[in-house]
């Protein structure tokens, strides 16, 4: 008997929900859906959208907090090493008790782990502006460029932090909606059930197999995209057992809502073509039978292959 698995993952549940609501539209007034209407599907769908679409817009930002840390961090690690060779010159070439209060406790070596640089560079900011005559003024170790450089990582640590936390809430936000969703789609299945019989083909409708059908496949593993001419991606998955055909699909990450159907072969093999060159692609594939469709498969990714040059 097929069953209807919620999917496990968020662009296979964004997609089953867009046909669940195209069913809705056409059907649920001559079934008809009293709870699970059109309306309360789009009401729910809609809400996951928005909250997906502010994690994701959200989260975009942090390759750019995340590459002003490590700027960050190279210039105060830089720093430091420049103020080693400044002070060798007062304090010798050897580490010793008189390198402590710079901030050099047990060897003269520089701190990779960022809150061991900002402990080594707040001591050099303090031993500066005790020693001004050890400052480098051409060089620019002074206490007050320590004082910068500290500032500039601390900053920096602050807004990536600041993000992380903002990511998590808003990741929180979209989980709950997906919770949401996750039960307003069993709880059209429920009330489809109550009014369909197991081979009613309007099942189909909803993007829903028949429940008195013959068991659908499982989903498609192994999934693999590789860029071949240019436009183009060869998809290719592992056979899934009783499956007499596979549904192809792929997605732009944020650009596109949920996946996007390419095509149907009856062997595990595609070609997606007219892709835009240089952009990156989610492909999906779904296998099925007379039963019905499986849930989506795990994404690959790859890159399409630039157009040829003129």
């Amino acid at each position: 008997m097929a069953k209807n698995p919620i999917p496990s993952t968020y662009a296979g549940l964004i997609l089953l929900t867009q046909r669940c609501l195209n069913g809705a539209v056409t059907l649920g007034a001559s079934i008809p859906l009293l709870i699970n209407t059109s309306t309360t599907i789009k009401e729910d769908r809609d809400a996951l959208l928005v909250a997906q679409s502010v994690y994701q817009a959200g989260c975009g930002g942090f390759p750019a907090l995340r590459a002003a840390l490590d700027a960050a961090h190279t210039e105060g690690y830089t720093f430091c090493g420049q103020a080693r060779n400044v002070l060798e010159f007062y304090l010798g070439t050897v580490h010793s008790a008189a390198w402590r209060p710079a901030g050099f406790i047990t060897s003269l070596a520089l701190p990779r782990d960022e809150a061991a640089l900002v402990t080594l560079l707040t001591a050099l900011e303090i031993y500066f502006t005790a020693n001004p005559t050890h400052e480098n003024a051409e060089l620019q170790v002074t206490a007050a460029r320590a004082k910068t450089l500290l500032g500039h990582l601390t900053v920096a640590r602050k807004n990536v932090d600041a993000q992380v936390a903002a990511c998590t809430l808003d990741r929180q936000t979209r989980d709950s909606k997906v919770k949401e969703m996750e039960k307003r789609i069993r709880g059209l299945i429920k009330e489809l059930g109550q009014r369909l019989t197991p081979l009613d083909a309007r099942w189909r409708d909803f993007g829903l197999n028949m429940p008195g059908a013959a068991s659908v496949p499982a989903a498609p593993e192994n999934v693999v995209a590789v860029p071949t001419l240019p436009g183009q991606l060869q998809v290719t998955c592992d056979a899934s057992p009783t499956a007499t055909s596979y549904r192809f699909y792929y997605q732009r990450p944020i650009l596109d809502p949920e996946p996007i159907h390419a095509g149907n072969a009856t062997d595990p093999l595609f070609i997606l073509s007219g892709l835009t060159p240089g952009q990156l692609y989610l492909v999906y594939t779904s296998a099925t039978n007379a039963g019905g469709e499986s849930i989506l498969s795990k994404p690959a990714s790859a890159t399409v292959s630039a157009a040829a040059a003129a």
